[in-house]
């Protein structure tokens, strides 16, 4: 059972030491917190390993050789813990309640010249053996009250009682102390699983405000290409309007120049039918310079349209590189979004199980007898 106690305050370190690390992203908490869960679940296999029935402290009549030569009266009572933890149990409760320090004599602890109320009146040497027996660790206590003399159910009947019920209450004080510490242990761990379990609820939200923001960078974005689109449509509709009025001028350029020079080699066979000329030449010269101009405007024209759609079809790639690179963004999002959706259910789960674990641990304090 303490291995299990150990297990749960590694888990515990861990949660503290990823609460504590400011510069981690709620994400990073996530993914490896929520792996060391989901390696809890695994190792705990959603139950602890503490029997369900009530604890019965016994306390026996025995005895214990403390001399080559002296077998003494005691009582004895059998642990389900190991040794070393009893061992150190033992030690830390005479030093904290009775500031002894017991002296180690082979597989002895012994404290001289002790007063120990809760039993008797008398000043007594104090005898321990804690040893394996079996799966248990076996707590052996005698108590010499002059040199070969013990505390015995006949000599001295009160003293001898007290003596079985101090034992009695120490190795109960064992179980509560150590089903505490579970219970401890288990109350930081799902406090640590609810502050995740809001981490991850908190994340969501804000990928949740992301997605919103990206979609709608996606809309802005395809309604800006739909626009160009319709621009590239109207001026491909202006480049072909002027390019036809282009090439019209152009055509009409080439019957007034041919009209001007047929006027030019005609001999003049009178004066009127010079200056009849003259009238004609300037007139054809003027619509030159009108085509010429309406062929200009019209090329200037086309030019822009062409400029104009070009342009547009510049932003339309950027337009589609923006609506590219933000459906990826959305994508990852959404990755997230389903990640932690199954996390959080790992998380649920898990504050459930601790629920349990708790009330289970609470009922077992409460049956320690």
């Amino acid at each position: 059972m303490k291995q299990f106690v150990f297990f749960l305050c590694l888990c515990i370190s861990y949660v503290s030491y990823a609460q504590d690390d400011s510069t981690s992203t709620v994400s990073s908490v996530d993914d490896s917190f929520v792996k060391a869960i989901l390696d809890t679940a695994k190792l705990e296999k959603d139950s602890l390993d503490i029997p369900s029935d009530a604890i019965r402290v016994k306390v026996e009549k025995s005895t214990l050789k403390v001399h080559k030569k002296h077998t003494a009266t005691s009582v004895l009572s059998m642990v389900d813990a190991n040794p070393e933890d009893v061992l150190t149990f033992w030690k830390n409760k005479f030093k904290d309640e009775y500031a002894l320090r017991l002296k180690s004599k082979k597989e002895l602890l012994i404290a001289y010249n002790v007063n120990l109320l809760e039993i008797s009146t008398r000043v007594v040497t104090m005898y321990t053996r804690i040893r394996q027996a079996g799966n248990q660790t076996q707590i052996d206590l005698a108590l010499e009250v002059n040199k070969g003399v013990y505390i015995d159910s006949i000599s001295y009947p009160a003293d001898y009682l007290k003596l079985k019920n101090f034992l009695h209450n120490a190795v109960k004080q064992y179980y509560t102390d150590y089903y505490y510490d579970v219970l401890t242990n288990l109350q930081t761990q799902h406090n640590a699983l609810l502050k995740l379990r809001q981490k991850v609820a908190q994340e969501n939200y804000s990928l949740s405000q992301t997605s919103i923001k990206l979609n709608k960078t996606i809309s802005v974005a395809k309604k800006r290409k739909l626009t160009n689109e319709n621009a590239i449509s109207k001026n491909e509709s202006k480049l072909r309007l002027n390019e036809e009025q282009s090439r019209v001028s152009k055509a009409e350029l080439e019957k007034l120049y041919s009209k001007l020079e047929d006027l030019n080699n005609q001999p003049d066979s009178s004066s009127s039918h010079a200056a009849l000329k003259i009238e004609q030449r300037k007139m054809i010269e003027k619509q030159i310079s009108k085509e010429n101009k309406s062929g200009a405007k019209s090329d200037k024209s086309v030019l822009k349209a062409t400029e104009m759609i070009e342009r547009s079809r510049l932003r339309i790639q950027q337009e589609e590189g923006i609506i590219v690179q933000t459906q990826k963004e959305i994508d990852l999002n959404n990755e997230s979004l389903e990640r932690n959706k199954k996390e959080l259910i790992v998380i649920e789960k898990k504050i459930s199980i601790k629920d349990g674990h708790i009330d289970q641990v609470k009922k077992k304090i409460e049956h320690i007898y």
